[in-house]
């Protein structure tokens, strides 16, 4: 992210490298934020979220869209969640595709509840199946340290967790199942 604010730099792009650079340090704040917090709000968390995805949208030029959902039974402000969970997924879905094609991508998250959990969804359709031997592989490095830190997490018997990623003929689904927490 930030050899493209030096790339707009360069180019005399002053509005865009603002908008980066501006960007980039509100994420890097709440970054820093969550990683001193074991939960944060369903709100915090998605606002970090949103703020990630519209920094790659700025940086890949809009090549993919992307649409948050929240059912309507739930209350982000009311809920605590580990944080940043679903931002590796994410973040592989739209480096795996940038360079593919020129067609833009889409990606939805959807929240909900489900038999007493809360369910992550992410759903894009920036990649191509699993049987395309170009694609790369499920279990990027921010993935791995997901696993493990849903892992420890259950080993402390702090949280029980589960992720599936489930590939398409277009794209993938990833499920985070997460026992639901109220705010205190």
């Amino acid at each position: 992210m930030l050899q493209n604010t030096n790339d707009c730099v360069q180019a005399n792009e002053r509005g865009l490298a603002s908008s980066f650079l501006t960007g980039f340090a509100r994420l890097m704040r709440a970054v820093l934020e969550h990683t001193r917090k074991d939960e944060v709000s369903l709100a915090e968390d998605l606002s970090v979220l949103r703020d990630y995805l519209d920094l790659e949208r700025l940086r890949s030029g809009a090549r993919f869209e992307y649409r948050l959902e929240v059912g309507s039974d739930i209350d982000p402000e009311d809920l605590m969640v580990t944080p940043m969970l679903l931002q590796p997924y994410a973040e592989q879905a739209i480096w795996n595709s940038l360079g593919r094609t020129d067609d833009p991508g889409h990606l939805v998250i959807r929240v909900q509840r489900s038999q007493g959990t809360l369910v992550l969804l992410l759903e894009d359709d920036l990649q191509s199946g699993a049987t395309d031997p170009s694609i790369a592989s499920d279990r990027s490095e921010g993935t791995v340290i997901t696993e493990a830190r849903l892992a420890l997490l259950a080993k402390q018997g702090k949280r029980q967790a589960s992720v599936k990623v489930i590939p398409m003929p277009v794209g993938r689904r990833v499920e985070l199942t997460l026992p639901l927490s109220e705010a205190a």
